[in-house]
């Protein structure tokens, strides 16, 4: 359907029953509010997504809140919107599309809800003053550059839905210092965590860890430890050390 103004939002219909909101109505708006539903011409809609580029570029947005019916952020929805500072994802969402908070250089927390499955391709990318990011109990992929050139960014904890780690998923993160990655880990994308010269702590908590790409770990802490299942470590030392795992670094159990 076509975009048209109903309160404080631009939204269009997008199937039966469902609208997606596509902009603030206000260009000069610092907080919006994406409502669980919008009546258009006497008719209730759900609003189910945020539209692609729906804040792409807004200089002036810095709160937002996400409404109950919203299932997917769409690609680029919230690109570049310098003044963002914290997001959180509610439980409802379930896709953070990529490129979704590209670029948000004033984002310093995200909670991720507890039903997102994918964080897109580059969904955080150069969020340089995230440091704290919360991942929901759901997220199985976490796509290609996720969390790419994230300088602040200290810890982060993966739940055991965890399946897949993207290639650069987290690497120039150049303060990270531990990440804990869950029991369902089976792959680790080339370059995942590659330069982030201070991450001494790794724990691996998955036996079923099968592809480890091309310097996964190059440039890490130097004297890194990482932990194993005990039944993993002699085959998870050829793995790591294949993925540019530092030689001085321990493998343990």
């Amino acid at each position: 359907g076509t975009a048209r103004t109903v309160g404080a939002a631009r939204v269009k219909v997008t199937g039966a029953g469902e609208a997606a909101y596509t902009a603030p109505k206000s260009k000069t708006a610092k907080s919006a509010v994406i409502p669980a539903t919008v009546k258009i011409g006497g008719q209730t809609y759900k609003v189910t997504s945020v539209a692609a580029n729906a804040f792409k570029n807004n200089k002036r947005i810095t709160k937002v809140t996400i409404g109950k019916n919203v299932k997917t952020i769409g690609t680029g929805a919230f690109r570049n919107a310098a003044k963002l500072k914290t997001v959180t994802i509610p439980s409802n969402v379930k896709t953070v599309g990529a490129s979704a908070f590209r670029g948000c250089t004033s984002l310093t927390k995200a909670v991720v809800g507890r039903n997102v499955k994918t964080i897109g391709k580059s969904a955080f990318y150069g969020c340089s003053r995230l440091s704290r990011v919360t991942v929901g109990r759901s997220v199985e992929t976490i796509g290609d550059y996720a969390f790419y050139g994230n300088k602040r960014l200290k810890t982060v904890s993966l739940p055991a839905s965890v399946k897949s780690i993207g290639k650069s998923a987290f690497r120039g993160c150049t303060a990270l210092t531990k990440i804990t990655l869950g029991r369902n880990v089976t792959k680790i994308g080339t370059a995942a965590f590659y330069g982030d010269k201070k991450l001494k702590t790794i724990v691996i908590s998955s036996a079923r860890l099968k592809s480890v790409g091309k310097q996964a770990f190059k440039g890490i802490y130097t004297k890194a430890v990482v932990k194993t299942p005990k039944s993993r470590l002699s085959a998870y030392k050829k793995l790591l050390k294949r993925a540019g795992l530092p030689k001085k670094a321990k493998v343990i159990k």
